[in-house]
């Protein structure tokens, strides 16, 4: 189970970004998750003693060196230019029974007071819905930002298997193993949160044999770098079981 929250904004005067506005929102949501959860801030999250009871530690799968909970849908190509009276939706999600804490979107859009990085916004709508989840068997596949292997079912069953142990989700593994094709290796520029630097660096490329998946995890992607924007995938031809 997936929750989705979307935030739709406008920009009544423009607005301009100095990098990836999605991954720069996201940052400053969990940092401010983490303001609101964190109980010890004299210790590093690695080194905290209280590291195990932390609700910011669990949800972010143990400070992001396994598979967050909370992911937005991250466009690699996003523009930083906005003009007047253009608008911008953001995509959340919450895994499993991380979904509880969904509310916390509204709060930390509340507390903006309407200004995003310097650029004044007006806040339209926020509303939510579940991800439908069922199988489908895809005839191609193209992945387009990077996961951390070309192992396609290893990246595939680490993460639903840390989903569904953590999050309490029920996703199937896969069986058969898969390979990506036609490979290339993937860097990004480091995204620096408060309690840790991520470095994307992964793999991005093609498989053409049948593969059936959950049809949620064809809307977050998959890998250690969901959350921003990794592990995205193209579909050429889909046929739903």
């Amino acid at each position: 189970m997936i929750k989705r929250v979307e935030v739709l904004i406008s920009f009544p005067v423009g607005a301009h970004f100095l990098e990836n506005v999605d991954n720069s929102v996201y940052r400053y949501f969990i940092n401010f998750i983490h303001n609101l959860s964190c109980f010890n801030t004299q210790d590093k999250c690695k080194e905290c003693s209280k590291k195990e009871e932390c609700r910011y530690y669990s949800m972010m799968g143990d400070n992001l060196n396994k598979y967050p909970g909370i992911l937005i849908k991250g466009d690699v190509f996003e523009k930083t230019h906005f003009e007047k009276g253009e608008q911008k939706r953001f995509v959340f999600y919450f895994i499993g029974n991380n979904e509880v804490f969904s509310e916390y979107v509204n709060l930390f859009f509340s507390n903006l007071e309407q200004m995003l990085f310097g650029n004044f916004f007006y806040l339209k709508e926020i509303s939510s819905s579940y991800l439908e989840s069922k199988e489908i068997l895809i005839n191609n596949i193209s992945l387009y930002s990077p996961i951390e292997k070309t192992n396609f079912s290893k990246v595939y069953n680490d993460m639903v298997s840390y989903y569904n142990e953590n999050f309490k989700t029920q996703y199937a593994l896969l069986e058969q193993e898969y390979e990506l094709k036609q490979t290339r290796m993937i860097e990004w520029y480091p995204i620096p949160f408060r309690t840790k630097k991520i470095l994307v660096k992964g793999w991005i490329g093609k498989m053409d044999s049948p593969i059936s998946i959950n049809s949620d995890i064809l809307e977050i992607g998959m890998g250690k770098y969901n959350f921003v924007g990794g592990g995205q995938f193209e579909t050429k031809t889909k046929l739903f079981m």
